[in-house]
């Protein structure tokens, strides 16, 4: 911008400068004698003869008498010469138009300029803008970001720690199982063995099985088992008694055991005891049916 505004101004002064020296130029030149004109020739043949009178002892009466005349005599050449350039400089009150364009050239240039100053701050205005909010949006980023680092090491501590306390309480349940283990070691090693003839209870027969075992007898009990050995894999088996009520009125609760009806309306069982055998897989299977009498 300051540049521009030096080279306007070397143009202004370049414009001034030829300026005056046209004018001084087409000054002398209305200024010079024309050599080649007669009028020129005829008054220099004047001044010849008045340069021979003022050495002459004679006076000129002429001159003398008649001092204005000589005065208000004009060359022609020079009435000529402002003839023909009066158009031009016209005595100096008309300035070259030249100078006027490159005045206005340059006004116009500088209303450009400054136009264009206006524009480049407008400009850079925004993009302080919007390098404030670049900025503005940045430190809200890193806020974040370092509430996110704090909330991260604080779920680390607290991670930490609960690994810690899960630690301890492995060790703890550890430390319960095995004394767990040895109290129903000591228990065991205490608890006498069992005595045998040992009881077991059963609910029904299927395909030659007892279903379902227990070691005390419930509401679904049929079947009452005998086991006289602890290595003996055979038990002989009979009707509960607290079932037979039951079997009375439904002869289907002993299905699996031979049945016969002795009287029509039977009030007791008379029962021969059958066999069963554990077997391999822990289910007792009938190898000697029971033989029930309805009397």
């Amino acid at each position: 911008m300051k540049k521009i505004v030096v080279i306007l101004s070397v143009i202004l002064l370049t414009c001034n400068v030829s300026s005056a020296q046209e004018g001084n130029n087409e000054n002398s030149l209305t200024n010079s004698p024309d050599t080649t004109s007669p009028a020129y020739n005829d008054n220099q043949g004047e001044n010849d003869d008045e340069t021979d009178r003022k050495d002459s002892p004679i006076p000129n009466n002429n001159k003398d008498l008649n001092p204005s005349e000589n005065d208000d005599k004009v060359p022609p050449n020079q009435k000529e010469k402002d003839e023909l350039n009066g158009n031009e400089t016209n005595d100096g009150r008309f300035p070259n138009i030249a100078f006027y364009i490159l005045c206005g050239f340059a006004v116009v240039l500088l209303i450009l300029l400054i136009l264009l100053k206006i524009s480049a701050q407008k400009l850079i205005s925004e993009k302080e803008s919007s390098i404030n909010k670049l900025k503005q949006n940045r430190e809200r980023e890193l806020w974040k970001r370092n509430d996110l680092e704090n909330k991260v090491d604080a779920l680390s501590a607290e991670n930490e720690s609960l690994r810690e306390e899960n630690q301890k309480l492995k060790s703890t349940i550890y430390l319960m199982q095995h004394q767990n283990v040895s109290h129903e070691i000591k228990e065991q090693s205490v608890t006498p063995p069992p005595s045998y003839p040992q009881t077991f209870y059963a609910d029904s027969i299927i395909e030659g099985k007892f279903n379902k075992i227990t070691n005390q007898a419930n509401v679904d009990t049929v079947f009452e088992l005998l086991l006289k050995k602890a290595d003996d894999r055979n038990a002989e088996f009979t009707i509960y008694e607290n079932a037979k009520r039951r079997v009375l009125k439904n002869a289907d609760f002993i299905d699996g055991c031979e049945k016969q009806r002795i009287n029509s309306n039977p009030v007791d069982l008379q029962v021969e005891n059958g066999i069963a055998t554990l077997q391999d897989n822990g289910k007792w299977q009938i190898t000697q049916k029971a033989k029930i009498k309805f009397i």
